[in-house]
């Protein structure tokens, strides 16, 4: 399929979740499915055997993905080097010698230097049988024959989708291929609780635009965006996104900006975050088959995954951010009291440890004396469990342990995680969690404070959470990623305490590396997913 203005449209009006209906179709499906899985180590001959199909059939429909834009051929696996490469002339003499007793014992030890060098990069079998091996065994008849295996893999740049991402905080466009590369990303760091609607989806229009016509991208057959979102979204509504304080918006008006786009679903930000985790490329589902995520801003919500499915409900699940910790703690802004984010939330954060929360994100700690504010007011309830001192007579205790004990950077914190206890400043620059974090390490008392209420509240809700579903595998991003080594311990005595199963297994949670992009992408993954399950129906199309 040549590269012009006609190659840029999707299939109009196809469903997201549309099934082949043919032999044919489904035929295409099975053999781009196996492409996608492993790209790059199989070749025709393989792709025929592990379906069961004829080696002509399955050639066939490998043309008509080639044709169509959908795969490449690579002459040798990609990825796979042989140790034969970088051999010795006397051991590669010696691996073909071997390899023509195992063969055929026909060909003697004069053979041309051309023969040995063909003989010398034949893949070498792995001990247990997978595709590496299928691959290897199709490769060496096939050049004994004298016709080398060609490999096959996901075309790159050549169908691509838009991820674009609402929250309180920025602004973000990700293009990402069939093959799962991002091509190009544009995100705006901005207050975009302070804008209108229409603002804030004019501006992600730009956002798009600019990513859309960058090199990489203008070219490519577009497939569509998708939308992410920090709220609650039904089947043609928003919800409610509270922290953008937007209710009861017509996806028909919400959209309106972005019709260029062709934006086919809209959704919670952590869903597509946890998709994305789930199917780390297009159609390709990963290790991780039920886990949460857990992902956190202003707001904080979570993914639920089961089968590598989202557990979506009606549109109102994964609400973590709402479970109460504390009938009498602070206000969320949903209007109840003691959510889990009015104690992880961004702006929770920020004024629990002191900050100017009205100022720019990052900025500094105010200049106010841990012992001159009573920081006591919303302190989440612990009926003494840790022994600390209040607020007002921190100055000797509460400050020192919680600083010393619990704050401190840890060795077995970072080799277990691999993620300092401190983050990068790239990372976070945009969120103004290294000032809390900064005075949190340095004994400040209302930061040590916050740090110790996150992880008391944090631990709470995932064991309701963990009791309720009976997931013990969670994934965090965003601010509460970057925050986890230093509340994990107190996080983990809440855990060990209420979660009826922490005496029988052992919790596994761990931090999302690189997350920032991470709603954006699973959108972008969800919507190449239509082509990798049904190219029929864009093969058909390129025919009208």
């Amino acid at each position: 399929m040549s590269n012009n203005k006609k190659s840029t449209k999707g299939v109009k009006g196809t469903n997201l979740h549309a099934i082949p209906q043919t032999l044919r179709e489904m035929n295409l499906r099975v053999v781009l499915q196996e492409i996608l899985a492993n790209p790059g180590q199989l070749s025709r001959a393989d792709i025929a055997s592990r379906t069961g199909m004829t080696k002509a059939t399955a050639s066939r429909l490998v043309d008509e993905l080639l044709s169509h834009g959908f795969i490449d051929e690579h002459p040798l696996p990609v990825g796979r080097v042989t140790p034969a490469l970088i051999a010795s002339k006397d051991e590669m003499n010696g691996q073909r010698e071997k390899t023509n007793s195992e063969v055929s014992g026909e060909q003697n030890s004069n053979s041309s230097n051309q023969t040995r060098y063909q003989e010398a990069i034949e893949p070498v079998k792995t001990s247990t049988r997978n595709h590496a091996d299928v691959a290897a065994s199709q490769e060496s008849k096939s050049r004994r024959r004298g016709r080398p295996a060609v490999f096959l893999s996901p075309r790159r740049g050549s169908i691509v989708a838009l991820g674009l991402e609402i929250n309180v905080s920025f602004l973000s466009a990700v293009a990402v291929d069939l093959a799962g590369r991002v091509l190009a990303r544009r995100r705006e760091c901005c207050d975009v609780s302070a804008l209108s609607m229409h603002e804030a989806m004019t501006r992600l229009a730009q956002i798009a635009q600019e990513v859309r016509a960058s090199e990489s991208v203008c070219c490519a057959r577009f497939a569509g965006s998708s939308l992410a979102l920090p709220g609650l979204v039904s089947a043609d509504t928003l919800a409610i996104a509270p922290n953008l304080g937007w209710k009861d918006v017509a996806f028909a008006q919400l959209l309106a900006p972005l019709a260029d786009f062709d934006v086919r679903q809209v959704g919670n930000e952590a869903d597509l975050a946890a998709y994305a985790i789930a199917h780390p490329r297009p159609g390709v589902a990963g290790d991780l088959a039920e886990f949460i995520y857990l992902s956190g801003n202003v707001g904080v919500g979570a993914g639920i995954v089961l089968n590598h499915d989202l557990v979506s409900g009606s549109g109102w699940s994964g609400e973590i951010g709402h479970v109460m910790v504390d009938p009498n703690g602070p206000q969320c802004s949903c209007g109840a009291r003691g959510c889990l984010e009015a104690y992880v939330g961004l702006n929770a954060l920020r004024q629990a440890a002191g900050i100017d929360n009205a100022s720019s994100l990052g900025s500094e700690l105010e200049q106010v004396s841990p012992y001159e504010a009573n920081v006591a007011t919303h302190r989440i309830r612990t009926d003494g469990k840790y022994d600390l001192a209040t607020a007002n007579q921190s100055e000797s205790s509460e400050s020192k342990e919680i600083a010393e004990n619990l704050l401190a950077p840890h060795p077995s914190i970072e080799a277990s995680t691999g993620i300092a206890v401190t983050p990068s400043r790239a990372e976070v620059r945009d969120m103004g969690v290294e000032a809390i974090m900064q005075a949190a390490l340095a004994g400040d008392a209302r930061a040590c404070a916050a740090m110790r209420d996150a992880g008391i509240a944090l631990g709470r809700a995932l064991a309701a959470t963990i009791n309720t579903l009976g997931i013990s595998t969670v994934r965090v991003g965003g601010i509460i990623g970057q925050i986890l080594p230093v509340i994990r311990s107190v996080m983990e005595c809440e855990l060990a305490d209420r979660t009826l199963q922490s005496q029988w297994q052992d919790m596994d949670i761990d931090v999302v590396e690189h997350a920032m992009d991470l709603a954006s992408i699973g959108g972008a993954h969800r919507i190449l997913r239509e082509a990798a399950i049904n190219p029929g129906a864009w093969i058909a199309q390129d025919s009208k």
